[in-house]
């Protein structure tokens, strides 16, 4: 069984990784910068969930959130079958995770992020035979009026998501909240 320190894998949407043991960062050198500090969290949330549905939606699938996070997971991401009547959906579920505490390192092959509790890490860990789950983290700009940039010709997103599946994982040593 592979252990966390040794995760290999590569990721969807760049060339980081993701493990819990520490790795090389670019960390943000200014504070957050909120729009409204009222609303800030909530609004960091909004903009993942934007972003996995516009990568969802161009890979043809379906991005459907979890109205309450009960067993862990916020989203499930949905293959259609390739014809109706002939084969099945495949479902996804992701834990959505968003910081502006790190910025990923594309010359790194591996970054690190802080689970704030243990029971995240072991409901990803878990082996499960049926529905598969993935730990998807957002590395945001402190800064919330840089999150976007608009033009006539796109929509620009600052930074990006990063995934691992965490399916079978132990860890080499307990996990630690950071102050």
């Amino acid at each position: 069984m592979a252990e966390v320190g040794d995760i290999p894998t590569p990721l969807a949407t760049g060339p980081a990784g993701l493990t819990h043991e520490p790795a090389a960062l670019h960390m943000p050198t200014q504070r957050i910068e909120p729009v409204d500090a009222r609303t800030f969290t909530t609004l960091l949330e909004q903009l993942q969930m934007a972003y996995v549905a516009a990568v969802a939606a161009t890979a043809g699938c379906t991005m459907e959130p979890v109205d309450r996070d009960v067993w862990g997971f916020d989203a499930w991401l949905i293959r259609p079958p390739l014809q109706i009547g002939v084969g099945e959906e495949v479902p996804l579920a992701v834990q959505l995770k968003n910081t502006t505490t790190l910025k990923p390192d594309p010359n790194s092959g591996t970054f690190s992020y802080q689970f704030k509790q243990r029971k995240y890490f072991d409901a990803l860990a878990f082996p499960r035979r049926g529905v598969q789950g993935v730990c998807l983290v957002m590395a945001s700009p402190p800064r919330q009026a840089s999150w976007t940039t608009p033009s006539h010709e796109f929509l620009r997103l600052e930074h990006c998501c990063y995934w691992v599946n965490l399916k079978g994982i132990r860890l080499t040593r307990a996990l630690s909240r950071q102050a």
